[in-house]
């Protein structure tokens, strides 16, 4: 066999390393594994949060309407004379039915003493507060302030000592502490039946 000429067996080898280039840059792209070896795709998971807007409390600069909800005209008579009224401001009326007073209520609030110093809210907490209206331990003017709001109503009660927690108080509240609540109900539901109730 006659030996080819340098020159053809350079240009031979030349051709040869251009294909092995275009065949690969004609390869596509390598897809990402995970580990369970299917091509891994994007997280389109949502973020879940909590919007702050959900816990605050803002009222007009005006109520709509004020009143006075004594709760001691059927009182016992045992019970402590003289109770001032429980003063209800209205800020925003809200829509749908009215909470009953033996609903689990779940309100956005801020607490203040009455020199209007904040001693709780649900921005603090970061999540609204559960009131089962109907239970032993919520105080008497709260659960009247929200008895009957509608969702996204909101008010200012003005809640007398003897109303609230008493002659003992309950840190950080001192003993016959007057309390202002702002209020905005959220939404409201019906407790679950009893055992007794159950069917």
């Amino acid at each position: 066999m006659r030996p080819r000429p340098l020159l053809t067996t350079l240009l031979i080898a030349a051709l040869a390393l251009g294909a092995c280039s275009r065949s690969s840059d004609d390869d596509p792209e390598p897809t990402t594994q995970n580990d369970a070896g299917a091509p891994a795709t994007p997280d389109t998971t949502p973020e879940i949060y909590t919007s702050p807007h959900d816990l605050t409390v803002t009222l007009a600069d005006e109520p709509l309407r004020t009143f006075e909800q004594s709760l001691r005209e059927d009182a016992p008579p045992d019970a402590p004379p003289g109770v001032p009224p429980l003063i209800i401001e209205i800020h925003a009326e809200g829509e749908g039915e009215p909470c009953p007073d033996d609903a689990i209520a779940h309100i956005a609030f801020v607490a203040r003493f009455a020199d209007g110093a904040e001693w709780d809210s649900s921005e603090r907490r970061r999540i609204t507060l559960a009131v089962p209206l109907a239970e032993y331990g919520v105080i008497e003017g709260l659960r009247a302030a929200i008895t009957g709001m509608k969702i996204g109503e909101t008010r200012r009660a003005r809640i007398p000592w003897q109303l609230a927690y008493g002659t003992q108080g309950r840190p950080p509240i001192p003993a016959r502490a007057d309390l202002i609540f702002d209020i905005r109900l959220v939404a409201f539901e019906q407790p679950g039946p009893t055992t007794d109730e159950a069917p």
